[in-house]
């Protein structure tokens, strides 16, 4: 099967008794959750009450650490949030995947610089107690330049236990995701 991310993802949370949150470390680079490479990108990942670390309040925005940047390409970037008790991701369809969420970014970027790159997101409502929390990403048409952006990921699970699952293609966007580490 073929080896899937786990994109590090930082949940920031706003409030006086609420702070930075950081999942995972960051030790390799891919190009979910969208890139340049391919024309579109799309890609579920399940973070749970305890990678979060039960800090609840609103979430008002995500980064990921950009480690290769392009300067010129702009990306159309949609981000989904919902939560889901789901302790593991499948293989599933988009439609499946994405169904109950709640948009939270539509926007072009331009991946210029490296670093943590910053989506300011409609704030989500966060509690741990109603389940884990699952970020979906699609983006697409970007057209293909070198350099292509990739981002810092962490990999982790054995099968069984996935907690990402992705898919990219060139002629449209995909309509299914294939779970992996």
């Amino acid at each position: 099967m073929k080896k899937l991310l786990l994109i590090m993802l930082v949940l920031l949370i706003a409030g006086l008794a609420f702070g930075d949150v950081v999942i995972g470390n960051g030790t390799s680079t891919g190009y979910y959750p969208m890139s340049t490479l391919y024309n579109y990108y799309r890609s579920a990942a399940l973070y749970t009450a305890a990678d979060i670390s039960a800090n609840d309040g609103p979430i008002t925005n995500l980064q990921w650490y950009c480690g290769t940047a392009n300067t010129t390409t702009s990306i159309p970037v949609k981000i989904y949030m919902k939560y889901t008790a789901a302790a593991a991701l499948t293989g599933d369809t988009w439609v499946n995947l994405v169904a109950g969420t709640t948009q939270v970014f539509n926007a072009t970027i331009t991946a210029n610089a490296t670093g943590w790159f910053n989506f300011d997101i409609t704030d989500f409502a966060y509690d741990g107690d109603l389940g884990n929390l699952m970020v979906l990403v699609e983006s697409g048409s970007a057209a293909y330049v070198s350099p292509y952006v990739m981002w810092q990921y962490t990999t982790t699970g054995v099968s069984g236990s996935y907690k990402f699952a992705s898919n990219r293609a060139d002629g449209s966007a995909p309509t299914s995701l294939t779970a992996g580490s």
